[in-house]
């Protein structure tokens, strides 16, 4: 009866263990996708800002600016 109680307990706690790697392994990939999401949004946003204020600028003072740097900016 002890053997088998042990088994059993064996087999639970097995069965706890996969489901917490399952679990994690999903949550990983779940936060993996929203971190990227949030990264892209930001890096958008800041992309965005650059061109408004390119935008806004003077056509001179836009003509000062090096082709390089703007595209190494944005």
């Amino acid at each position: 009866m002890a053997v088998t109680s042990n088994n059993a307990l064996k087999i639970k706690l097995l069965m706890y263990f996969v489901l917490g790697i399952i679990l994690y392994v999903y949550g990983q990939k779940v936060m993996r996708g929203k971190l990227i999401d949030l990264t892209n949004e930001i890096v958008y946003s800041k992309r965005m800002e650059i061109v408004k204020k390119l935008l806004e600028s003077s056509y001179s003072k836009f003509e000062e600016i090096e082709k390089g740097r703007i595209q190494s900016n944005i």
